[in-house]
């Protein structure tokens, strides 16, 4: 099914570059390209029959690499030089030791152009290495030095959603990688992953920076960044929501907007784009005439990539799954 005009995306936008590799043995050398661009030394630190994936994603300005292992590493290198990486690391077994740091559970890293990496990987360890120009994070309000730094005392809401994106993301890549049908479109698939990743790491950082007030901003600029926000939402339901360009036409940074509507509506940017998007998606089911059209051509429409994941998500919010929506 053709869809790719009807959800905006450019004509000549390609479909992300997806490998994914599983490892069954140590494999030192496949192990050093972990993160695209960087030259990393990897060291098994336990015995035992080394087992993990990596996932590697060219979105592309930005790009996503991701692994998982069942034992401990050492991991040293040099980061790539023309971008920052901005990494979510969490294991359930054990502490590691990053850039110095004592890591529990689960930290966010921020590491700038060629910066140096020195990971001890605890066992079980599951990472994300997101790839992103510095002007990208700048223009949704985040500004960062010439210095690395973690996270590591993330507040359990920030590390939940943390968590939850970073797993979301890998399974979107893996389906992408092995042509699920369910995928409705591999470009949008794509392009969300990344503005996902950059809204929710973006969010993250402007959520740890001291520098934030505190007091609530006035009322009336509120109202006016939530207006704007929808209007931009609106405009653009079934298009991937470019995060710097949101920020722009909202004229404030993406942690200002989400506080703008936590405030206001109880919910938070990317909820309220969902329900908007499950309402038109109700109204045109409801509207269509027998025949007309079908739950997959009017998810793509309003903006959902993964037909499973829209007819589960619709089914939990409006108590009948789409096509008996549509039947009706």
């Amino acid at each position: 099914m053709p869809v790719t005009n009807a959800i905006g995306i450019d004509a000549e936008a390609m479909p992300p570059a997806v490998q994914r590799l599983a490892l069954d043995s140590f494999q030192p050398q496949t192990l050093d390209d972990a993160v695209r661009g960087s030259a990393i030394d990897h060291v098994q630190l336990a015995a035992g029959r080394f087992v993990g994936e990596l996932l590697h994603a060219n979105l592309g300005s930005r790009g996503v690499d991701y692994g998982a292992y069942n034992l401990p590493l050492l991991a040293h290198g040099g980061m790539p030089s023309d971008r920052i990486v901005l990494g979510f690391v969490a294991s359930d077994c054990d502490a590691g030791n990053l850039n110095g740091d004592m890591v529990r559970d689960a930290a966010v890293v921020v590491l700038v152009e060629g910066s140096e990496l020195h990971y001890r990987l605890a066992p079980r360890t599951r990472w994300l290495g997101f790839q992103v120009t510095r002007d990208a994070l700048e223009q949704t309000g985040v500004r960062l030095g010439t210095q690395s730094f973690t996270l590591s005392g993330l507040a359990a809401d920030r590390r939940q959603q943390m968590a939850r994106v970073v797993g979301d993301a890998a399974e979107t890549l893996r389906a992408i990688e092995r042509g699920d049908p369910d995928i409705l479109d591999a470009t949008a698939a794509g392009a969300i992953v990344a503005e996902t990743l950059t809204a929710v790491f973006a969010g993250t950082l402007a959520a740890e920076d001291g520098s934030l007030p505190s007091q609530s901003m006035a009322p009336s600029r509120r109202l006016r960044i939530v207006k704007r926000t929808r209007d931009y939402f609106d405009a653009h339901l079934a298009h991937p929501i470019e995060v710097t360009r949101l920020c722009t036409h909202a004229g404030a940074s993406l942690r200002t907007i989400e506080r703008a509507f936590i405030e206001t509506c109880g919910a938070n940017p990317k909820q309220m784009l969902t329900l908007m998007r499950m309402t038109r998606a109700r109204r045109t089911l409801q509207a269509a005439r027998p025949g007309e059209t079908t739950v997959a051509r009017v998810a793509v429409d309003c903006g959902f990539f993964h037909l499973g994941r829209f007819s589960t998500n619709y089914t939990a919010l409006y108590g009948e799954p789409p096509s008996a929506t549509l039947r009706q």
